[in-house]
């Protein structure tokens, strides 16, 4: 009997609809979804020790004969059994509470393997911990003990017992079914498995080599898989060449760097460099340009928008939030309007005549930088003559709704910003389609934040020195669980505790998630012209406005918020010349807490810190703001396997350098497999 991938698990024997139930809490719902829930960890339970040689508190693994048992009622309709088993050299009491039926599972001469942790008592050895197999027959193949054992992740209602039970009868019926897709010169140089012997011995190896072996063939093949869908999508998106050329003429751009009262670093240089190169190409640019808040992306850009406007071709950016569209489109004017570059600005509350009046500019070619919100992805607003759109703030907009600007132009250059420092694995496994351009280096005229673990009485004296010398201060509390608060009651009541005694007299103003996004658009602006000179906040503030004037960052309760989130609070206060001032108040009641305020205190780079934190929070949040529903790797952690990944991304691009359409023989596996996981996702023609 060959068992079938796609079939159910509550059809297999032993399952049935309850239990089924339960595996799908561990979302095991066909037999694949069961051969393919991996162990997390392994015990070797193979050397057998006598009873005579274990000492108190040891786990081990004894070979037994049942000599007797005694059953025992105990309180509240409570039970013991008492089962006595010997070898050759001592006794052992096995204790089963609340198990009465073992009595008749477990008979006198029956021979047992038990694996578990044994106590030395008054009355001699015993163990309350432990897991047994009955030996009907010597030489027959061992499921619980007697071999290398796989320990999985489980839920409510599912035994490590009966799991590994379930997978291994149901691998019995299994003779393959996994199509095989890693190419064999990858199987031969990296000494891997094929995909349906990996599976095996994943589960049950004779050695530990060999489960180390079964799971790096895993994590090559779904790494391999993932990358080559990323280069495949890389290359289908230059496969059509531009339909416009520009040219550096200097028309505006030379103007442009005179009027600004600063020198690009070196950074934005090197990146204003890589993004020309990119538009000067004959395919369409594809290029995320991240670094630090603060550290001069905006101009950056706008001088690739300027690069554009020069060649007498329409920009477009596309801002989070409303404030944002207008910060960007007053910074622009103010350094290109009077060098003839005509703006627009479009977002949700553009409406009536004046959005008919944009619109038709649009149209006509009149205006040539548009800056909006989603309201420029709108059907009815004409992107046709736009040759670069540039996405602030790019985790802010899902897959679909960039693809839905690009298919409006094909053959647009799109830069994507992100003020979010990106780890290294990070990067390869979610922007491996892009062309990265890093920003490290701040102006010169920024000052580092000077950041500091105090009680909060401090940081509120030290707060209002700095409101009295014309500064602003930002006052983040977390967000309370559900079960306890919303943040609305939890920042409300801090802002009305404090304003009452600390603020007393000081305008103030409370921004948090609850609000109406006109309502947060217009608090943002009072801070920012300096009606309130503090703000009340949660993690809403974490993608803000510019406000130079703001020098302080108060962040309630640290421990609360991860270290990402923490260093973005933290560049809200470093935009200008000013001096800013971070503090933290709590306690780092545990030890990532205690790492996380270590690392806060040490260093304010970025970069270093994204990289930590994904160390402490694992691979898991790396595709936290996709989305997609479905964890993008089942086996490998991209963090932990970072060799893997990098080695699977250099196959990944030599395959498809070799054979971008996937034609030859040895990777028909392959393209059946990218069909089957990625063709949608990734919109890839070429396989599909």
């Amino acid at each position: 009997m060959v068992i079938d991938l796609k079939k159910e698990v509550k059809y297999l024997k032993g399952v049935g609809p309850a239990r089924a139930k339960n595996l799908e809490q561990l979302s095991i719902v066909t037999v694949k979804d069961l051969l393919t829930h991996i162990p997390s960890r392994y015990e070797d339970r193979r050397r057998v020790k006598e009873i005579a040689m274990l000492e108190s508190g040891e786990t081990a693994l004894v070979k037994v004969k049942v000599l007797a048992s005694e059953f025992i009622r105990l309180r509240g309709n409570r039970s013991l059994l008492k089962v006595k088993v010997e070898d050759k050299t001592g006794r052992v009491i096995l204790l089963f509470f609340n198990q009465p039926y073992m009595k008749d599972t477990l008979k006198f001469s029956d021979t047992l393997f038990v694996h578990g942790k044994f106590e030395r008592t008054y009355g001699g050895l015993q163990s309350s911990s432990f897991t047994f197999e009955k030996i009907k027959r010597e030489g027959e193949s061992k499921v619980h003990v007697n071999r290398i054992v796989p320990i999985y992740a489980l839920t409510s209602g599912i035994s490590q017992k009966w799991l590994r039970r379930l997978i291994y009868d149901t691998l019995s019926l299994f003779s393959g079914g996994f199509f095989e897709f890693l190419p064999s010169e990858i199987r031969v140089s990296e000494n891997l498995y094929t995909l349906n012997d990996a599976v095996r011995k994943v589960h049950f190896p004779l050695e530990l080599k060999e489960a180390q072996r079964a799971l790096k063939t895993l994590v090559m093949g779904e790494f391999l898989l993932y990358q080559t869908a990323l280069s495949l999508k890389k290359l289908n998106e230059k496969s059509n060449r531009k339909n416009h050329k520009y040219e550096v003429k200097r028309n505006f751009l030379k103007p442009f760097r005179e009027k600004l009262l600063f020198e690009f670093t070196s950074d934005q240089k090197k990146a204003i460099n890589e993004i020309f190169k990119d538009m000067c190409s004959p395919w369409p640019m594809r290029r995320l340009l991240q670094g630090e808040v603060g550290s001069g992306k905006t101009v950056v850009a706008l001088s690739a928008l300027l690069l554009a406007a020069e060649n007498s071709y329409q920009g477009a950016v596309v801002a989070p939030t409303e404030i944002l569209a207008e910060q960007h489109y007053l910074t622009f004017k103010s350094y290109g309007e009077d060098l003839g570059v005509r703006f627009s600005l479009l977002t949700g509350s553009t409406s009536g005549k004046t959005r008919d009046s944009v619109l038709v500019d649009i149209k006509k070619g009149d205006t040539d930088i548009i800056i909006g919100t989603h309201a420029l992805f709108e059907d009815d607003v004409d992107l046709s003559s736009v040759k670069l759109l540039v996405v602030d703030e790019q985790h802010r907009f899902g897959v679909k709704q960039k693809a839905r600007v690009l298919k409006k132009n094909i053959f647009m250059d799109s830069l994507s910003m992100s003020a979010t420092p990106i780890p290294r694995t990070m990067a390869m496994c979610t922007y491996g389609d892009l062309d990265i351009s890093t920003i490290k280096k701040l102006p010169s005229d920024r000052k580092k934040p000077v950041t500091k673990h105090v009680a909060p009485q401090r940081a509120y004296s030290f707060a209002l020195e700095e409101i009295r010398n014309g500064n602003r201060a930002y006052i983040v509390h977390p967000v309370i669980e559900e079960s306890e608060k919303t943040d609305f009651k939890s920042a409300k009541e801090r802002y009305l505790q404090l304003q009452k005694k600390e603020f007393k007299n000081v305008p103030c103003g409370l921004l948090h998630g609850k609000m109406k996004s006109s309502e947060k658009e217009k608090i943002m602006r009072s801070f920012a012209e300096g009606k309130y000179m503090v703000l009340f906040t949660t993690t809403v503030v974490e993608v803000g406005i510019n406000v130079p004037e703001a020098t302080v960052m108060i962040i309630e309760n640290f421990e609360r918020y991860g270290l990402s989130t923490l260093h973005q609070l933290r560049g809200r206060i470093a935009r200008s010349h000013r001096q800013p001032y971070c503090f933290l108040t709590g306690k780092a009641k545990t030890e990532t807490a205690a790492r996380r305020l270590e690392i806060m205190l040490r260093s304010s780079d970025g970069f270093e810190i994204a990289e930590e934190d994904l160390k402490l929070r694992g691979s898991g949040e790396l595709f936290g703001t996709r989305q997609h529903g479905e964890a993008e790797f089942k086996y490998g952690d991209p963090v932990n396997n970072i060799r893997e990944l990098k080695k699977a991304r250099k196959y990944a691009f030599e395959i498809t350098a070799r054979d971008n359409n996937l034609e030859m023989k040895e990777y028909e596996g392959l393209k059946k497999a990218l069909k089957s996981r990625y063709a949608r996702r990734f919109h890839l023609a070429d396989v599909s």
